[in-house]
């Protein structure tokens, strides 16, 4: 039987680095705490090691499986596509998030559960390269883990001591009766440094910050009264998924008044909304300031609904462009990277599965369902609307799946949205209604400003002789003493419009009339007009022609026409390169060549395209088409006086 073959090494490979932070690592590994139902967990950066020690005292890494097909919770751990969670609880159901442990040099795990006696410990030299279906995972005992990990991290610095020093006897014995501890050295993080570093406070530290913003820690849906929701709001959403009582603390260096030194800072559980104090309630509201960006007003307002069996969260928190400069220091802005963590990105639309931040989505609002509210993604850094739910992801969990993207432009899905917006708007906080005005009328504004500018553009554009030439028509009594300007490149309808006017000037008797072509008709969609081919014959159908107009042509620009329905190009100038059996470029699968010059008075004024076929089944389609320089026509027509 011949079946499909997978390399585990290579999928490892490919999970262990797709990522777009290095501290994606420690996004899975506090998912994984929480799904084991840990109380406390600590994470240690190393900076010497380029690493970290992360542990949880949750269940542990079980090596007994469910069922018998079932892999143990170990296994699984290293394993691909062995996940023990379960898809619409909780996410990370594919268990691949892990994996991104082994994109190091060295890995080390320590596991003890519940009434086990000693702690089971494995480590791994190269773990990207090495691990494969067949690698031995059976794991070794101690009663002594922390010489375990002293015997790991040979060689420590002083910063690595302070670590080991922590991490001693008697911490496993009072805080490590069960749980797991990660070990990573050497991980491959392009500039390790930026995310891990923790020498400065928590406002400054890229990690500290990620976890407030980005983990399960920072759970997008605890929210608090204190912040500004209502009892009713903070019931209906925490009502539906469990609040763990779990502390987060980070090793960092820390500096007070009276000392510096190496300990474990909290991490406050819950996504950070801003606080609402009193004298808030007194700030001004969108109409009632000068300028918007100034603005320190706020709103919240939070819901659920549940769509195809499972609760989706709605949660938006508005906060003026002032207010969340000020309440977000640490996070960055023109003019200061700060953490690192910008604050544009917590801004706008949303998405988190479970609590777990994914990805900014604006494009929400360009649903024709949502358009009466299309105009916040002008003012997005005025709130944070947080939509979560059960988002099926991409392996690196930091972009939507199809089915995802599918769900976000369902329309049942997206009335649930519309209607409690449209909630919002009936509110006696009427916050939300005049932000909508405020944006709206300064988008007006801005258009019409823009609108403005570009006129005075295009009147400087007219005057400067340098962008344009100008030049008087002689000898033509109606437009004695008038100048006109040349097109410039993008104006092909200007090309139309000049040619068209001088159409209807030149006399019938002109010797060069039979190259002025009357259009009748203009366009911008299709063939752009249809002229009269011959003034001396019936108005009929077969005396009507087919005009292009074009500013420039050359042999690298493609004819966007076939070339089977055209009669006449007219364009400002064609390209001097342009030479006897020349190829010409057209779609709709046809070729040509130039087949002679139009001259007139020594003056190459024009051009034929013949020899025209498909190129597929090569055959001959009898038609030519005339290529005019209008500005060489005019010049061999009229008598034209140039204007320096």
């Amino acid at each position: 039987m011949l079946t499909p073959k997978q390399s585990f090494q290579h999928t490892l490979q490919e999970i262990s680095v797709n990522r777009e932070s290095p501290c994606e690592l420690v996004r899975e590994l506090v998912s994984n705490s929480y799904d084991a139902d840990a109380k406390n967990i600590l994470v240690f950066p190393l900076l010497e090691k380029k690493g970290l020690i992360f542990f949880d005292d949750g269940i542990g890494l079980s090596m007994a499986g469910n069922t018998e097909t079932e892999a143990s919770p170990y296994v699984a751990f290293f394993s691909i596509g062995f996940g023990t969670k379960t898809r619409g609880e909780q996410i990370g159901y594919k268990c691949q998030g892990s994996k991104l442990c082994f994109a190091s040099s060295r890995f080390a795990l320590i596991t003890r559960c519940a009434k086990e006696s000693s702690w089971r410990y494995l480590t791994i030299e190269n773990p990207k390269s090495v691990l494969n279906s067949e690698y031995d995972l059976t794991p070794k005992t101690s009663i002594s883990p922390e010489k375990i990990l002293q015997k790991f991290l040979f060689n420590p610095d002083k910063r690595t001591k302070s670590v080991l020093n922590h991490l001693n006897n008697d911490f496993f014995k009072s805080s490590f009766k069960k749980g797991t501890m990660i070990v990573i050295e050497g991980f491959e993080a392009t500039e390790y440094e930026k995310y891990f570093s923790v020498e400065s406070l928590p406002v400054n530290s890229y990690l500290y910050n990620y976890i407030r913003f980005y983990t399960a820690h920072g759970d997008t849906r605890l929210i608090k009264t204190q912040q500004g929701f209502s009892p009713r709001e903070v019931n209906s959403v925490l009502s539906n998924f469990k609040q763990p009582n779990c502390t987060l603390k980070v090793w960092m260096w820390m500096t007070s008044k009276e000392n510096s030194l190496w300990r474990l800072a909290d991490v406050f559980r819950g996504w950070p909304y801003l606080d609402v104090i009193n004298a808030d309630k007194q700030l001004a509201s969108p109409n009632q300031v000068n300028q918007l960006r100034s603005a320190s007003f706020y709103s919240r307002h939070a819901t659920t609904f549940k769509f195809d069996g499972q609760v989706y969260t709605l949660i938006f928190a508005i906060d003026g462009k002032r207010r969340a400069l000020d309440g977000y220091p640490q996070l960055g802005r023109q003019g200061g990277s700060r953490s690192g963590i910008t604050l544009s990105s917590q801004q706008g639309v949303c998405l988190s599965s479970y609590g777990v931040k994914i990805c900014s989505y604006n494009k929400l609002f360009d649903n024709q369902i949502l358009s009466d509210f299309s105009i916040l993604k002008n003012g997005t850094d005025h709130f944070t609307f947080v939509i979560d739910g059960d988002f099926e992801l991409i392996t690196s969990r930091n972009q939507l799946a199809e089915k995802s993207k599918y769900l976000l432009s369902n329309t049942n899905f997206l009335t649930y949205i519309r209607d409690f917006l449209q909630d919002v708007l009936q509110k006696k906080n009427h916050i939300l209604k005049e932000l909508l005005q405020r944006l709206n009328r300064e988008t007006t504004d801005h258009d019409e400003n823009t609108a403005i500018k570009n006129l005075d553009r295009k009147k400087d554009g007219i005057i400067d002789t340098e962008e344009r030439k100008r030049f008087h028509i002689n000898r033509v009594n109606s437009l004695k003493g008038r100048w006109f300007v040349t097109p410039i490149p993008g104006e092909e309808h200007f090309v139309g419009a000049l040619y068209t006017l001088f159409s209807h000037i030149i006399l019938p008797t002109h010797k060069l009339s039979y190259l002025w072509k009357r259009p009748l008709t203009f366009s911008g969609v299709g063939i752009d007009a249809i002229a009269v081919d011959d003034e001396d014959k019936e108005f009929e159908r077969d005396n009507l022609i087919p005009l292009e107009y074009k500013y420039w042509f050359s042999l690298e620009d493609e004819f966007n026409h076939p070339l089977s329905i055209v009669n006449r190009i007219v364009c400002w100038d064609f390209s001097e390169e342009i030479q006897l059996e020349s190829h010409i470029k057209a779609s709709h699968d046809y070729v040509a060549k130039v087949t002679r010059f139009v001259e007139v008075k020594g003056v190459k004024i024009g051009l034929e395209i013949g020899d025209i076929r498909k190129k597929s089944s090569h055959s001959f389609i009898g038609n030519t088409v005339i290529v005019l320089s209008l500005e060489r026509l005019l010049g061999v027509s009229f008598d034209i006086q140039w204007l320096d």
